[in-house]
């Protein structure tokens, strides 16, 4: 017997929900401390599941 082979559905990043758990001032502190320099935005995208920069 053969199986079906299943198709993977492509994730991008409207599907994803990025940033969607966090409430908003959370987020404005994030991204206040962001743009202070208190943090990277790769160690606050891996911290807080923030879109990173490519």
């Amino acid at each position: 017997m053969k199986s079906k082979i299943k198709e993977k559905q492509v994730t991008i990043l409207e599907n994803r929900k990025l940033f969607g758990g966090l409430d908003e001032a959370t987020k404005s502190k994030i991204l206040n401390k962001i743009s202070e320099g208190l943090i990277v935005q790769r160690q606050a995208s891996k911290k807080n599941n923030i879109p990173a920069p490519l």
